[in-house]
C-alpha cells in the first residue's frame, strides 16, 4: 500500500484505480470474491475507510479544507503518473 503525504503532514491512502485484471483489485475482491481477504488487504481497506471517515466526519473539516486536501491529493496523483 502506498500513501500520499500532504504539506500539512497528514498521510492519505493512495486511491488505486481499477485494473483490467479486476481480480487483483481490492474493491473487486471486497465485492465479489468468495476467498477470504488477507491481513494486508484488510489493513488497506481499513486505512481507506478511516481516511474517508476522517475527511467527512472530522469536526474541524470545512468545505474549504476538504477542497484543499482533495486538490493536493489530485495534484500528487497527477505528478506520479
Amino acid at each position: 500500500m502506498s500513501y500520499i503525504r500532504l504539506a500539512n503532514g497528514t498521510v492519505w491512502p493512495h486511491p488505486r484505480p481499477m485494473t483490467e485484471d479486476q481480480g487483483t483489485s481490492l474493491e473487486w475482491r471486497l465485492r465479489r470474491s468468495k476467498d477470504p481477504l488477507t491481513r494486508p488487504e484488510r489493513l488497506v481497506a481499513a486505512s481507506v475507510l478511516e481516511a474517508y471517515r476522517s475527511l467527512i466526519m472530522h469536526p474541524f473539516q470545512t468545505d474549504q479544507h476538504i477542497a484543499r486536501i482533495v486538490g493536493e491529493i489530485r495534484e500528487k496523483l497527477e505528478k506520479s503518473q
